[in-house]
């Protein structure tokens, strides 16, 4: 009746949870690191609640990347917004901060088209 799964099975298991651990939205997953300005604002914004927070957390993003060019758009990869109102959804539903939530604004409309590919 149960299914049952092999010791050797089991050990391609933690191979596949870090494959997904790095194919997140934006291309920044959750072990790897933003590759860009507007990737670094969307792993450090979501969820601040001041914007004193914000502007620190602003201010370090630009230091990491002083370029802060518009990339191309990103590759929503599997897990990943598609679209601007998915990136807005997915990073700023909960963050209190005004001034982060603006910021969250602009990366989504740099890094994601505003309809889905076709």
């Amino acid at each position: 009746m149960y299914a049952t799964v092999s010791l050797k099975a089991m050990k391609f298991i933690p191979a596949f949870a870090a494959c997904l651990l790095y194919s997140t939205a934006s291309g920044a997953g959750i072990l790897s690191s933003p590759e860009n300005y507007h990737e670094c604002l969307l792993e450090r914004l979501p969820d601040v609640q001041n914007d004193v927070v914000a502007a620190s957390e602003n201010s370090q993003c630009r230091v990491a990347f002083p370029d802060s060019t518009p990339p191309e758009k990103v590759d929503p990869g599997w897990l990943g917004p598609e679209t601007v109102a998915e990136c807005l959804a997915e990073f700023g539903t909960n963050t209190p901060s005004s001034y982060a939530a603006n910021l969250i604004r602009e990366a989504c409309f740099q890094l994601y088209p505003e309809q889905p590919a076709e």
